[in-house]
């Protein structure tokens, strides 16, 4: 009951702030203790579109976890590898002084 009850909150509170990362990080941890894994994928999505660097590679993996619970091995993959593009690229840029 608690844990729908919070996730009232964060659906209030990232409908009221669509930029803020910290709720729909802490409803995708809930709705990924509740087994919500079709929640979490959204969850993610959405919160891509705002993320940037380090936390975007981040969420990547994230979602090629979640892939890997639904079952879907090949989107897996694919989150994978653009995750791993993604900290490539970073690496790969020059240093600024």
């Amino acid at each position: 009951m608690q844990g729908n009850q919070a996730l009232r909150y964060f659906k209030a509170a990232w409908t009221a702030m669509a930029t803020a990362v910290e709720p729909l990080a802490l409803a995708r941890g809930v709705y990924w203790q509740l087994g919500k894994f079709d929640t979490v994928q959204t969850v993610i999505q959405r919160t891509l579109e705002v993320a940037e660097g380090a936390t975007k590679a981040e969420l990547l993996c994230e979602l090629g976890d979640v892939s890997c619970d639904l079952g879907n091995y090949d989107g897996a993959a694919e989150y994978y590898q653009q995750a791993e593009a993604l900290v490539g690229r970073r690496r790969a840029m020059p240093r600024s002084a």
